[in-house]
């Protein structure tokens, strides 16, 4: 496996503790404030700090406080330019309708504020101001709809 698999791997473990997941996003924030090219950096970024997991328990996310430190760096980037900082940044702040998960209002219209203004997906816009159902490619987009390379399905 090579790196972008690795941390494709570890941004597909809902299912670990969040303790756990806060120390690999940890790891995976340092490389991205240090200007990590790898974009699945940020897909497995956006995740581990989903307020929305795709498919684990609820009780699994990481706390707020944590991905609050996560965005504070996404929102550093150009999303213009790093719209996979964006996506992060979105599945980090999107709402839930969990008072327990949901980031602060002010935080998540600031991330609003930041997609609108980079011409990012409404859709993004609209996840981290009210409870929506993912759009299609946005499901794709977390789910990560290519097999890493040299990796085939059999029929």
């Amino acid at each position: 496996l090579g790196e972008s698999d690795m941390i494709r791997l570890a941004g597909s473990l809902e299912r670990v503790s969040p303790e756990t997941k806060a120390k690999i996003g940890g790891w995976l924030v340092k490389r991205l404030d240090q200007h990590d090219e790898n974009l699945q950096t940020w897909w497995a970024v956006g995740r581990l700090g989903a307020r929305v997991p795709f498919y684990g328990s609820a009780h699994q996310v990481v706390p707020k406080h944590v991905v609050m430190q996560w965005l504070e760096i996404a929102l550093r980037f150009d999303w213009r330019d790093a719209p996979e900082a964006a996506f992060a940044a979105t599945l980090m702040a999107r709402v839930s309708g969990d008072r327990e998960r949901d980031l602060d209002e002010p935080i998540r219209k600031r991330v609003a504020e930041r997609l609108m203004m980079s011409a990012q997906s409404e859709s993004w816009q609209k996840m981290v101001l009210e409870v929506t159902q993912l759009e299609e490619a946005d499901e794709r987009r977390i789910f990560g709809d290519a097999l890493p390379p040299g990796l085939r399905l059999l029929e």
